[in-house]
């Protein structure tokens, strides 16, 4: 064998291991899907005299070749510009697979929101913040990488009590 063909034989394999590594490495691929979550949506489950329980939604899309499990939302919501003590009421994982988008809901509760206190058949205007702060994890080629992302949404909520 020729020298030239002696040195191109461990360039090339120099070369796929670092294209696999580029190509499948959680450290790089999980930044790519960490930075497409997004609240989507916001909703009531329950008014009631001292608690209200928010549904958030939150879309993430996985564009990445590798699965990415979402080990951790939490959630902060403020009503009007006050935090009346947000609480995340559930939490489990959730698996991103490649090429796909999935909806995230958690429920949060707040302890002495105005939510709810207003008179029957009046409908009242509310501005929430929402802050999230989700982690994730991929795992590929016999290494593992988490990360977490902080996402925020400022909007307009309108709540109607029905008689």
């Amino acid at each position: 064998m020729s020298d030239k063909k002696k040195l191109l034989i461990p360039l090339f394999a120099v070369l796929v291991v670092v294209t696999a590594f580029i190509l499948y490495s959680p450290s790089n691929l999980l930044p790519r899907t960490m930075k497409t979550a997004e609240i989507t949506s916001i909703g009531l489950h329950l008014a009631d005299e001292s608690n209200t329980i928010l549904l958030v939604g939150i879309n993430i899309e996985n564009p990445s070749s590798v699965p990415v499990t979402i080990t951790d939302v939490d959630i902060t919501l403020l009503v009007n510009g006050t935090d009346y003590n947000s609480l995340v009421l559930s939490d489990d994982s959730i698996t991103v697979e490649p090429g796909q988008t999935q909806s995230i809901v958690r429920m949060v509760q707040l302890t002495g929101s105005p939510i709810g206190y207003q008179p029957d058949g009046s409908k009242v205007h509310y501005l929430l913040d929402i802050t999230a702060e989700i982690t994730g994890s991929a795992r590929s080629l016999g290494l593992e990488a988490s990360r977490t992302v902080t996402i925020n949404r400022e909007m307009s909520w309108f709540y109607d009590k029905l008689v």
